[in-house]
């Protein structure tokens, strides 16, 4: 491709500009024509459905959902020390079967409450 000397006219390059050659249109005259043509592509507007497209749904939260409180990082410290043996570790399954078992008393006859039975009767009598 052969390079423009100072005085060549060189029409191949659409970034090439002829100084002495017309002037590009300015920002507002580009603007202004560029608002005439959307108003001659709009339509009216149109807000009819679109049948293809199903209801829309606002997401919902569950009917019910339990909230606890922030878990601490005393508690949590707590907890890996009663799993390996710290304070609070019971040797005996019994009281935690009793305290399970007492949890789950008023909510009638259960497959956990049985299985808790189970176990009491098992391991502790």
């Amino acid at each position: 491709m052969p390079v423009p000397g100072p005085g060549d006219r060189y029409d191949g390059d659409p970034g090439f500009r002829d100084p002495a050659g017309p002037r590009p249109p300015d920002t507002a005259t580009l603007l202004q024509q560029g608002l005439e043509w959307a108003r001659g592509q709009a339509g009216p507007a149109d807000f009819a459905p679109d049948p293809l497209r199903g209801p829309r749904r606002e997401p919902r939260a569950a009917e019910r959902f339990a909230m606890r409180d922030p878990t601490a990082p005393a508690d949590v410290a707590r907890a890996i020390g009663t799993l390996v043996g710290g304070p609070g570790y019971e040797t005996s399954p019994c009281p935690r079967i009793r305290r399970n078992l007492a949890a789950l008393g008023p909510a009638g006859d259960s497959e956990l409450m049985r299985e808790e039975i189970r176990r009491l009767q098992s391991l502790c009598m």
